[in-house]
C-alpha cells in the first residue's frame, strides 16, 4: 500500500509586525483530510502557499515523504486563459503526449552528451514522469469533468462564459489530472451550492484512491458538516 505524509515543523512567517503564523507544527498522512478553519487573513493561504513551496516561511520547514510526493494545489482565484475551452484545459491538465514525447527524445539526447550532468538526469526524470502521467491520463478528462457536474457541457465552450461554481470545478478538474497523491484545497467550496463540496473534496471521481490525502482551508461559517471526515 502507497504511504506518505506531509509534515511541518514549526513554521513562524510574519508580514511586517504583522504576525501570520507563530510555530506551526502538524502532519497529514495518507488517507487523511484535515481542514484549516479561521476567518479572513488568519493565515490559511500562507500557510498552503507555503506548504507547496510558493511562499518561504521565516522559520521552520515542510517535509515531504516521499521527497517527490505529488502536490496537487487549488489555488483561490485560479486563473484560466482569455480565449481557454473546457477543451483546452483538459489538454493542457493532462499534457500532450507528442511534445512529451519529443521532449524525451531530446532531453535522451543531451544526457548522451553528458551523462554526468545531475541536473539533465533530474529534468529528464520529470518530464518523462510527466509523458507518464499524460498517457495514464488520456480519456479520463470527460469522466473527471462528469463526476464535478460539468459533463454536460460542451468541451468549445470557452471558461469566460462559466460561473463561479462551474470555474471553481473546472481548476479542480485540472488539479486532480495532474495525478496528485496530496491535495490542497484554498476554500475549495466558494461559489458552489451544498449538493458539490463532497466531489470538490475529491470524492466520487473516478481513479483517485481513496488514500490520497486532502487538506483544504474554509472561513469561519463554511459548511465544512457537507464534507465527510474533515
Amino acid at each position: 500500500m502507497f504511504t506518505a505524509s506531509l509534515t511541518a515543523h514549526h513554521l513562524s512567517k510574519s508580514f511586517g509586525v504583522q504576525v501570520v503564523l507563530d510555530d506551526v507544527s502538524f502532519s497529514l498522512n495518507s488517507g487523511e483530510r484535515a481542514g484549516l478553519v479561521g476567518p479572513n487573513g488568519c493565515g490559511k493561504t500562507t500557510i498552503l502557499r507555503i506548504l507547496v513551496g510558493l511562499d518561504k516561511p521565516d522559520a521552520g520547514n515542510v517535509q515531504l515523504t516521499p521527497a517527490d510526493l505529488r502536490v496537487g494545489y487549488l489555488p483561490q482565484g485560479f486563473e484560466f486563459r482569455a480565449d481557454e475551452t473546457l477543451g483546452d484545459v483538459l489538454t493542457r491538465a493532462q499534457g500532450d503526449p507528442q511534445k512529451l514525447t519529443a521532449e524525451v527524445e531530446r532531453m535522451a539526447e543531451a544526457l548522451g552528451r553528458a551523462p554526468d550532468r545531475l541536473d539533465l538526469q533530474r529534468e529528464y526524470d520529470a518530464v518523462l514522469a510527466r509523458l507518464a502521467s499524460a498517457s495514464f491520463d488520456a480519456g479520463r478528462g470527460p469522466g473527471v469533468l462528469s463526476a464535478l457536474g460539468l459533463g454536460h457541457l460542451p468541451l468549445t465552450m470557452r471558461v469566460a462564459t462559466l460561473s463561479g461554481g462551474q470555474k471553481t470545478r473546472a481548476a479542480l478538474a485540472c488539479v486532480l489530472l495532474s495525478d496528485p497523491q496530496l491535495l490542497l484545497l484554498d476554500e475549495p467550496t466558494n461559489h458552489l451550492d451544498i449538493k458539490m463540496p463532497c466531489a470538490v473534496c475529491g470524492y466520487g471521481c473516478p481513479g483517485y484512491p481513496s488514500q490520497l490525502g486532502r487538506l483544504s482551508g474554509h472561513r469561519i461559517g463554511t459548511r465544512l458538516s457537507a464534507i465527510p471526515d474533515i
